[in-house]
């Protein structure tokens, strides 16, 4: 499965896992979130960290991209989770 996970305050977006829907080559999911993420990181100015995409200053295209990836998860559950971040979390 893919996670995504998205914090709206600090434009971040981690995108991390295998969709796992079909063969390599095949997989429309994973297909389609990568063309996503990368429309988001060649649209606008953005820093990348290890796995994590920070955007700089282009919140409405980074909030169709998350909508976007929440379109594909509705569709693929099982092979999409997008979730915030929560920082109110507790271990």
């Amino acid at each position: 499965m893919i996670e995504a996970v998205y914090d709206k305050d600090a434009l971040t977006l981690t995108v991390t896992g295998h969709a796992d829907y079909a063969p390599y080559g095949q997989d429309v999911v994973c297909a389609g979130v990568s063309t996503l993420v990368y429309t988001l990181i060649n649209s606008c100015p953005c820093e990348i960290i290890g796995e994590t995409v920070r955007v700089k200053d282009d919140r409405r295209l980074y909030d169709a991209i998350i909508c976007g990836l929440e379109m594909i998860s509705a569709q693929f559950p099982k092979n999409l989770r997008v979730v915030p971040y929560r920082t109110d979390v507790r271990a």
